[in-house]
């Protein structure tokens, strides 16, 4: 599987309904939005120059990730 989406539903349950096979993921980049079902997954890859990013040391942290996707923006 090539990412895991922003993790705000548990696509695992997704992808059981698609295959009974064991599943791989192979991250793109480690931008929220390509890591954020990763926690379902025991099995994936990232480039080694990204790893600390899933330790937490993204140069944006999930926090502000997280209030700026979901913030109402006020259209003149």
């Amino acid at each position: 599987m090539i990412d895991t989406g922003l993790g705000i539903a548990n696509i695992k349950n997704v992808v059981n309904n698609l295959t009974e096979l064991p599943i791989a993921v192979v991250t793109t980049h480690a931008h929220w939005d390509h890591i954020g079902g990763h926690k379902y997954f025991p099995d994936f890859q990232v480039h080694s120059a990204e790893m600390d990013w899933l330790n937490g040391k993204f140069p944006l942290p999930l926090e502000i990730a997280k209030s700026e996707l979901t913030a109402v923006v006020d259209v003149l």
